[in-house]
């Protein structure tokens, strides 16, 4: 069993134009937040044989319910510098005049304020799950099927905004031991995640859905003192929902569910003890992410986004510690 309740109150300046020129124009936005989530779990595990095969069996069933509470608008739509200049980046002049800046009313909840907007939803869900991990071989080559049947409610503001979807999804999944030091493998699994609000035309949002295709090789070196991965990906996704960079006459966000998206990927990892005391981990991610189809909700040819990168994508992330 799991609760958890956040609040968050912010506000930020976004571009919402730029000139050839370099003059940008800016706007301030409003951004505060809560939420209270309630989860469960509840899971079996054993092992059994069937002649020379071993099976590791989990099962079991978990749900819960997410509630979100926003008070997302754009404040003011034109932030000017001092005697009403416009930030140039190829110019740039610093301070804006504090009393330009718009005052924030938060003399109401943002549970209250949510009300009146789209931003107030609840998502309440249960799914049950089976695993098999078959050992094969002295346990070294090892099949692992599952399957997991989820029942998702989305409730909304309204009734527009409602939504129930039933879905399963399964996963696949084989890795070999080719000596005690290294091993691959390969992965086949479906995922599901429901979406809150709705569109531009007030249809409730469908849920998103991806299939992931993984390769990969893990190796230890020095007697396991350092280990290493390198894993190739790719992942195909429909109905993510991103940002349009629009408001509506409300000063809300309008958002979109783009059509399908395909990222490719390498992920390298090493981890380990460099020496006494001394740990080491580092990663490297190449992604390679784009819009493959369209979604059936654009229509208009000037709107058409195959090719374009992914929203909220990099090309290249790379941490060490």
């Amino acid at each position: 069993m799991a609760y958890f309740n956040f609040a968050m109150e912010g506000s930020s300046m976004w571009l919402s134009s730029i000139e050839q020129n370099g003059d940008m124009k800016r706007y301030v936005s409003q951004g505060d937040e809560a939420g209270e989530n309630r989860f469960g779990q509840f899971s079996i595990s054993g092992e059994e044989y069937t002649g020379g095969i071993r099976h590791r069996i989990l099962g079991g069933v978990d749900m819960g319910i997410k509630k979100f509470w926003g008070d997302f608008r754009t404040l003011k739509n034109d932030i000017r510098l001092q005697n009403n200049e416009i930030f140039n980046v190829y110019n740039p002049k610093y301070g804006i005049p504090f009393d330009s800046m718009p005052k924030l009313d938060r003399s109401r909840s943002v549970r209250q304020r949510a009300a009146n907007s789209a931003y107030i939803t609840s998502v309440s869900y249960a799914s049950a799950y089976v695993q098999d991990e078959l050992g094969f071989f002295d346990n070294t080559l090892r099949l692992s099927v599952a399957g997991r049947f989820t029942q998702a409610m989305t409730t909304g503001r309204d009734k527009a905004s409602d939504k129930v979807d039933k879905v399963f999804s399964p996963r696949v999944g084989l890795s070999y031991s080719i000596d005690k030091n290294t091993s691959v493998y390969a992965l086949y699994d479906q995922s599901f995640v429901p979406v809150t609000g709705v569109d531009s035309s007030g249809r409730a949002f469908d849920p998103v859905k991806g299939n992931d295709i993984e390769f990969g090789v893990k190796r230890d070196w020095f007697k396991g003192r350092l280990s290493t991965s390198a894993t190739v990906y790719q992942i195909k996704r429909v109905n993510d929902k991103t940002n349009t960079g629009l408001v509506d006459s409300r000063g809300q966000a309008v958002m979109i569910q783009l059509g399908e998206t395909t990222t490719k990927g390498v992920e390298i990892d090493v981890t380990g003890e460099l020496a006494p005391g001394l740990n080491v981990t580092l990663n490297y991610a190449l992604t390679d992410s784009k819009i493959t189809r369209e979604s059936p909700t654009i229509v208009d040819e000037a709107k058409k986004t195959v090719g374009n990168i992914t929203p909220n994508t990099a090309k290249h992330v790379t941490n060490a510690w």
